[in-house]
């Protein structure tokens, strides 16, 4: 045998037939297919006390993009759903078959298919493209998902046609990093809120320095018992997608920090591991208590604060999110034109802004504009 490793022309030659193995034991098309599905945008499934959670990221990147257009996450069955990484053509190919093979077994046998049979079938058909001429493999990843009589399943299949299951699983960009963090993180008989917190967290660790994750980007897939309410409405994550998103913010401002101990090592620690909601006035009752004379600790603490005010805001408005957008646009006015006042330090500059934000919310709805604008015409005087 040549010693085809050595020799890059050799080695080229086995990857273009499908059917060729090479002498180092690869299928070069299949290991081809599984790079693509390194660029795709993340899916990730946790199994939980009450069901399965998928949060797929549709990674939309233009402002023109109707958010809606974009599928990352299928149903095939009253109980079973499919979430894709890698060429989503390919995926709706695989979705169409499974789609079939389930409405066939509903028809013969007059029940919902197993999930592990469905995935089994499933991946006969991708192992199929791996083994003929005259094809190429299926460039996606899959995450078959699913309840039946024995219980909660999550599989994932790859292109090899190889399935296996977990009790928690990412696939697409960033793999390793997410799995690594959902190993660290997961933990049986979770509840729907904590599953939904670390599903959330585990996607945004694929997020670009700059980029911020929208509600509008993502699909997120209850699977429970109550077949009918799966697909979870936007009200119930974007909160935390927000919350997930400030933590991160604090998080790099507390990275740099040369000296932990002198500007609150717990505050932290706190910051960096993505505690609750609720751990923002811990986090913020923590600082106070070290190093009060120090700027830089001061600085955390009311951006902490400003952070309290702006979740109160938009806790109290999400219902209202025409009244919501209203305010987010005259505060930026008026933070903009507070940022100008010369006469006040960096401290006094945020009370002002936390007292605004307190202001608003001792008032009703009705009189909220009217205060705002108030206060914006005031700054525009005192320029």
């Amino acid at each position: 045998m040549f010693p085809v490793s050595q020799n890059n022309n050799m080695a080229q030659a086995y990857d273009r037939s499908i059917t060729v193995f090479s002498p180092e034991g690869h299928l070069y098309q299949v290991d081809y297919a599984s790079k693509i599905i390194e660029k795709g945008s993340p899916a990730v499934a946790i199994t939980y006390k009450d069901g399965i959670i998928i949060v797929a990221d549709k990674k939309i990147f233009s402002s023109l993009i109707i958010p809606e257009s974009v599928e990352k996450v299928f149903k095939i069955d009253q109980h079973v759903w499919i979430a894709c990484s890698g060429l989503i053509g390919d995926g709706r190919r695989l979705v169409d078959f499974a789609r079939q093979i389930a409405q066939e077994n509903k028809t013969y046998y007059d029940d919902p298919i197993e999930i592990e049979t469905l995935v089994k079938k499933v991946a006969s058909i991708v192992q199929y493209y791996t083994q003929y001429g005259g094809a190429r493999p299926f460039g996606v990843s899959i995450i078959t998902a699913g309840i039946d009589t024995l219980g909660k399943h999550i599989y994932e299949t790859e292109p090899s046609g190889a399935t296996t299951a977990y009790k928690a699983v990412a696939i697409g960009q960033n793999r390793p990093k997410l799995l690594a963090h959902l190993e660290k993180n997961y933990k049986p008989n979770m509840s729907f809120d904590d599953a939904l917190k670390l599903a959330i967290k585990t996607i945004t660790l694929n997020l670009e320095p700059k980029q911020k994750l929208e509600a509008d980007n993502i699909e997120v897939i209850n699977i429970t018992e109550d077949e009918r309410k799966a697909i979870v409405p936007q009200d119930k994550y974007s909160k935390l997608i927000w919350i997930n998103w400030s933590w991160s913010i604090m998080g790099k401002i507390l990275k740099p920090i040369k000296n932990p101990k002198t500007y609150g090592a717990k505050a932290a620690k706190e910051l960096r591991e993505n505690k609750t909601f609720n751990d923002l006035h811990q986090t913020y009752k923590i600082l106070n208590k070290v190093d009060k004379k120090n700027e830089q600790t001061n600085y955390f603490k009311n951006q902490l604060n400003l952070m309290i005010g702006r979740a109160r805001l938009r806790t109290r408005f999400e219902k209202n999110p025409v009244l919501l957008k209203d305010i987010q646009k005259h505060m930026e006015k008026i933070i903009a034109a507070n940022m100008f006042q010369s006469a006040l330090s960096n401290a006094e500059k945020s009370k002002v802004i936390l007292k605004v934000m307190t202001d608003i919310n001792k008032l009703p709805d009705s009189k909220v504009l009217d205060y705002i604008k108030d206060v914006e015409n005031w700054y525009r005087k005192h320029k």
